[in-house]
Order: structure tokens, then C-alpha cells, then sequence
């Protein structure tokens, strides 16, 4: 009877192989789903930094259009020899504006499947 015990016998090898296979599988699926969420801390991370970085910069441009339109409204900067210059710079401003908008909400704030 002892000799049972200690010799293994094939229901018990299939027992320890189906085991085995079975953490090999739980321990591939925990590992993949830890990868997923580090990549998804990551992403939002990198959308913070990008946010922030993109609301500088619309206030940066948004704060240089209006002192330019300040100086040339108060006459301290004259652009007579060029009555392009301003509504130029306006525009631009404005497409770049729009087009980093545009960016924000189909780049970074996008549902992540």
C-alpha cells in the first residue's frame, strides 16, 4: 500500500500535466491582462502630457492674436503699407486653432476598444 503512494500512477502524471497546462494558461492570461492595463496607465498619461501641452499652446496663440490685435486697434503698431499682414495672421491663427481642436477631440479623447 505504501508503494501506491509514493510510485506515481498515470491518473495522477494526467492530473499534474492537466494541472500544469492549466497555470500555464491562468499565469499567460494574467500576464496579458497586466501588459493591457500598464499600456492603458501609460496612454492616459501621454494624453495628460499632451493635453496640457495643446492648452498651452491654443493659449499662447489665442494670447498673441489679441495683443496683436490690441496694437494695431490702439495704433501703437501700424501695418497701412500692409493691410494684408493682419487678417493674414488672424486667419491663420484661427485655422490653427480649429485644426488643433480638431486634433484634441479625434486624437486624444477618443474611446480606447
Amino acid at each position: 500500500m505504501l508503494q501506491d503512494i509514493q510510485e506515481p500512477t498515470d491518473f495522477s502524471d494526467g492530473l499534474e500535466a492537466s494541472w500544469r497546462q492549466w497555470n500555464a494558461t491562468a499565469l499567460h492570461e494574467g500576464e496579458e491582462a497586466w501588459v493591457r492595463i500598464r499600456g492603458l496607465e501609460a496612454h492616459f498619461e501621454h494624453k495628460s502630457l499632451w493635453s496640457t501641452v495643446l492648452i498651452f499652446t491654443i493659449a499662447w496663440m489665442v494670447i498673441f492674436e489679441s495683443i496683436l490685435v490690441a496694437c494695431v486697434g490702439f495704433g501703437w503698431w501700424d501695418f497701412k503699407e500692409y493691410a494684408w499682414l493682419v487678417p493674414t495672421l488672424m486667419i491663420q491663427f484661427l485655422a490653427q486653432i480649429v485644426g488643433l481642436g480638431i486634433l484634441v477631440v479625434k486624437s486624444l479623447f477618443k474611446d480606447m476598444a
